[in-house]
């Protein structure tokens, strides 16, 4: 949908001949998987048929009342230390939509378990179905190695996380929350390519200006913003967000398919876990 009101549709008449006919093998097309359909079926039968795969499935009849979908919302919010107006995650839950596939991008989200149990999975699982036919694929993009000082010496070393062990916890605590998700999930060494710290869906760019790891005790404990949008939306307003989502997810896949499982490998970034993401394949 453009500023001055016009629409732009392309119909796959041979792909796509009805969404009821929708199967797990044609749900392995990853383009699919990041599309937004426009269907005359009704409103249930979109939505369950969009449940089932993570994908936006709006019924013809829904465009009529306006607003007519979430997805062309935009979040700004301020966050300022010690607020007493934000204790977590919670005001994420209006972009919440189906998605299938979740990437989060953050130096140190990775650092400590108390960050990873107040911070990560609150947002991962804001984001997360109950249940899908399809695997859920989550990707965390993090530094390995940590700046840690020691209290005696007052010197700085940089000490490695154990990704394996964080993964383990990762999973174990997403599978208390969706014990009926299938769940691909794999962690990403990166090094000093990327500052922002990111989260993006197969349909959403989120982006928090000072870090993910933002509360502890349920206080945040520094002062940041946060941007969310969907690029589809909001790229006929400002070209710019389309170009800063595809500029990340380009970034992301070099690194991606680079990364090695060897984590003595100086020359490579290091994964653990699943190497499997739509967004990045």
């Amino acid at each position: 949908i453009s500023t001055g009101g016009m629409m732009g549709l392309e119909f796959w008449e041979n792909n796509f001949p009805n969404i009821i006919n929708l199967n797990k093998t044609f749900a392995n097309d990853n383009k699919l998987l990041e599309s937004i359909f426009l269907s005359c079926e009704k409103e249930d039968k979109c939505k369950c048929i969009g449940d089932k795969y993570g994908i936006k499935i709006i019924s013809i009849n829904s465009i009529q009342n306006y607003p007519c979908d979430n997805l062309f919302d935009i979040l700004i919010k301020s966050i300022l230390k010690n607020s007493k107006h934000h204790f977590g995650w919670d005001f994420l839950s209006k972009l919440k939509h189906p998605c299938n596939t979740l990437t989060i991008v953050d130096n140190y989200i990775l650092k400590e378990e108390v960050s990873i149990k107040e911070n990560l999975i609150p947002l991962i699982e804001t984001f997360l179905p109950a249940n899908l036919e399809i695997p859920f694929h989550i990707s965390i993009f993090a530094k390995k190695m940590i700046p840690k000082k020691n209290a005696v010496t007052n010197v700085t070393t940089l000490e490695p996380i154990d990704f394996q062990n964080r993964i383990n916890l990762i999973t174990s605590l997403i599978k208390e929350k969706r014990p009926n998700l299938d769940i691909k999930i794999g962690l990403f060494e990166i090094g000093n390519e990327l500052h922002d710290r990111s989260l993006m869906t197969n349909y959403l760019y989120l982006e928090s200006g000072s870090g993910f790891d933002l509360f502890k005790n349920r206080k945040a404990n520094h002062q940041t913003k946060i941007i969310g949008f969907y690029p589809f939306a909001i790229s006929n307003i400002n070209d710019g967000a389309r170009i800063l989502n595809n500029d990340l997810r380009n970034t992301l896949k070099t690194i991606y398919k680079n990364a090695v499982i060897d984590a003595d490998n100086q020359k490579a970034n290091y994964f653990c876990g699943d190497k499997e993401n739509r967004l990045l394949d």
